[in-house]
């Protein structure tokens, strides 16, 4: 038995005697832990590596924990029970709790903000649809996507000039079953949603009336599978990358798009397969995730879930290199003052440490924790880079633990149990 397994325990005694109820918001971490009967939102002092408490929450399968708004804005986190009706609102200060929002669908995610007018765009996980939540009054304020029968031909002249005569409720590609991905604002007045299950972008525009604001349909775009995430160049930039998820059962492979959005209409402008040979050694980009960008925007990190691991540059989509990392790989963090990079591997017991300056691997560190077996995947959703230390929760049992980038090691960890899997950390959400 490793150290980390018998230190477990102890690890847990110390946590909670040292819990720190003085942790200012600024460095907490908040995660969604949907293990029944857990089903409860955890707050971590990460700087302190510490719990500071555990709340009991409503609805089923709650896998997000979001701080919606801004740094200097925010005041609630919107807690997403993805088998439920609803999502809730507590205070961000203190986990009390607010409201309960219902929904005329399941939810999937609301991590994309409109700062101009302080909205918030939540997706559904059973449907390509969308509402619109005023983050003053926590109302529902719009709606998007309900026009949108499943299996039902379309009337629309846009999508029949688009070729979408029919749409399924059934997500075919790499990724699991929700209809929809993360929503998107391309600017202030249009955002996106990802219809996974028919590999589709719709992008809508709002109008303002009264209180609330009218949505209406202003392009759609078709990918070869379904697109997971779309992220923007920069804030001010009508730039935006995508990357397809691909399809493993047909050998699909996921592939990055460069879209370009002006005047009404979001236009494909480039795309790559992922797939490159290098020192005799094919790199196959199979199962699709998130995206990321260098801090200098030069070049963009494709981590799939085969465990291979693309850099291709933003300019042209050029694939650069590539190199391994673990199954799963999905999420990739950058040091800000620093040359290193991680790379989050879902279903490995390790995380991949790579030189963001060379585009070089460096190392994989081991998160010798013990397997529970009540989670899908070891890794949560959520690592964070602060300074020098990564940051993570191990899902399949609940451990939260801290990496030193200096030294490339272990550095602390503390056990809380259940299965902590997509939170955030308050000094990252804008």
């Amino acid at each position: 038995m490793s150290f980390l397994k018998k230190t477990k325990l102890i690890s847990t005694i110390v946590a909670t005697l040292t819990l720190s109820l003085s942790a200012t918001e600024y460095n907490t971490a908040i995660f969604a832990d949907e293990h029944d009967p857990d089903n409860r939102i955890l707050s971590v002092n990460y700087s302190d590596m510490t719990l500071i408490d555990e709340n009991p929450i409503e609805g089923s399968l709650n896998h997000h924990a979001d701080v919606i708004g801004t740094v200097t804005n925010s005041k609630y986190i919107m807690m997403v029970p993805k088998g439920s009706k609803f999502v809730t609102f507590r205070n961000k200060s203190d986990r009390s709790f607010v409201k309960k929002l219902n929904l005329p669908f399941q939810p999937r995610s609301g991590d994309a903000y409109n700062a101009t007018y302080n909205l918030t765009l939540l997706t559904s996980s059973n449907r390509p649809s969308a509402v619109i939540i005023n983050n003053d009054t926590l109302k529902i304020v719009g709606q998007a996507g309900f026009n949108i029968e499943c299996n039902q031909p379309k009337q629309s002249l846009l999508y029949h000039e688009k070729n979408i005569e029919e749409q399924t409720c059934t997500a075919p590609d790499f990724g699991g079953s929700q209809i929809s991905g993360h929503p998107i604002w391309l600017n202030s007045n249009t955002f996106a949603i990802l219809d996974r299950s028919n590999r589709i972008l719709h992008v809508y525009g709002i109008k303002k009336q009264g209180d609330t604001w009218k949505t209406y349909l202003k392009d759609t775009v078709k990918t070869n599978t379904s697109l997971h995430q779309v992220i923007s160049y920069s804030k001010k930039s009508n730039i935006f990358y995508g990357m397809t998820e691909g399809n493993q059962n047909k050998s699909i492979l996921a592939r990055l798009y460069k879209f370009k959005y002006t005047d009404d209409r979001l236009e494909k402008i480039n795309s790559r397969a992922l797939i490159t040979t290098l020192d005799g050694e094919k790199f196959k980009g199979l199962g699709g995730h998130n995206l990321y960008m260098t801090p200098n925007k030069k070049y963009l990190y494709a981590a799939t879930g085969s465990g291979n691991v693309f850099v291709l540059k933003t300019s042209d989509l050029t694939i650069k290199t590539a190199f391994k990392a673990g199954i799963g790989a999905g999420h990739v963090n950058f040091m800000k003052n620093g040359k290193y990079g991680v790379v989050t591997n879902h279903q490995a017991n390790y995380i991949t440490v790579f030189n963001y300056k060379t585009h070089k691997f460096v190392k994989n560190i081991a998160t010798d924790f013990e397997k529970e077996g009540i989670a899908s995947l070891l890794h949560s959703h959520s690592p964070y880079i602060q300074g020098k230390y990564f940051y993570n929760f191990w899902t399949d049992g609940g451990v939260f633990y801290r990496v030193n980038l200096k030294t490339l090691k272990l550095n602390n960890y503390i056990y809380v149990g259940g299965i902590p899997i997509q939170g955030n950390y308050f000094r990252s959400i804008d």
